[in-house]
């Protein structure tokens, strides 16, 4: 799926010379992964992309969740990739149109306010900043961003957003949002919603509009399409597609048929990362 991704944004985004793959090396489900990776990419790409595992960001090691992991990430790209400003994409991404989102905030529509996972983001993001009522909101209503997995980033927002946020909460960042993990306040879900639960985006965009007023046109639209669908005959306004299946979910046919050979030495590994994963 990720060589499906990178794909898709060279041909969409050819202005973008270098493309860097910042993978998850701690997962420990697939020990071989970085040597699968580089050697699959250097067959894949005339331009290979720079791979730059996890485990060079100090400290999120510490975070045992791959779905926290990754967003821990994103909030530290600016101390992994070289540079100044990046376009940060998901890997399940599927492009099928450029989209414009530089000093644009993606949202979505959200019906209830009040249902126990907006609560929860809210919670995180208004203690994170330190404030009531943080979230992006448009005309009124109530929005969600983080469905949408891809956002220009830069080195400044980065750093500043983190030194904000650190002198909120008394804390180290990546450290606090671990050990916020560990104890059970920071979680994935909870019928009550009555804890937090991180979604980088949310804190993201809070931050930009709060730190730089005016800057961010909120558009609202939608929230992409599921991997299998044919979207050529649709209209635009942001035509992709996720699902955030893994591989073995996906299916080695579907993947096939995006004229890709997998062999059965990694369609095997697939799978068993998918097992040890569901367990």
């Amino acid at each position: 799926m990720t060589e499906i991704c990178v794909r898709s944004i060279r041909h969409w985004y050819p202005e973008l010379h270098q493309i860097y793959i910042i993978y998850d090396d701690l997962t420990g489900s697939w020990p071989d992964y970085q040597q699968d990776l580089q050697r699959e990419y250097d067959q894949w790409f005339v331009k290979p992309c720079a791979m730059i595992p996890y485990s060079q960001l100090a400290g999120v090691d510490r975070c045992d969740v791959g779905w926290w992991r990754q967003q821990l990430i994103k909030t530290h790209i600016d101390q992994l990739v070289p540079g100044d400003t990046w376009f940060v994409v998901d890997g399940d991404v599927i492009f099928d149109e450029s989209i414009d989102i530089v000093n644009r905030a993606p949202v979505v529509a959200r019906g209830d306010p009040n249902d126990p996972m907006s609560q929860m983001i809210d919670r995180y993001v208004d203690r994170a900043l330190g404030r009531e009522n943080s979230r992006v909101t448009h005309d009124g209503q109530y929005c969600i961003t983080s469905v949408i997995p891809f956002r220009v980033l830069d080195r400044e927002q980065l750093q500043s957003m983190r030194s904000y946020v650190e002198r909120q909460i008394g804390s180290e960042f990546l450290s606090w949002h671990v050990d916020m993990m560990a104890s059970g306040d920071i979680v994935g879900f909870v019928p009550g919603g009555d804890r937090m639960v991180m979604h980088e985006w949310e804190l993201i965009e809070a931050w930009n509009h709060l730190h730089r007023p005016g800057q961010y046109i909120i558009e609202p639209g939608g929230n992409g399409y599921h991997t299998y669908t044919h979207t050529s005959a649709l209209m635009p306004g942001r035509r992709f597609r996720h699902s955030s299946m893994r591989d073995a979910e996906v299916g080695r046919q579907w993947i096939e048929n995006q004229s890709i050979t997998v062999t059965d030495e990694l369609w095997h590994k697939a799978q068993h990362f998918h097992r040890e994963k569901t367990k």
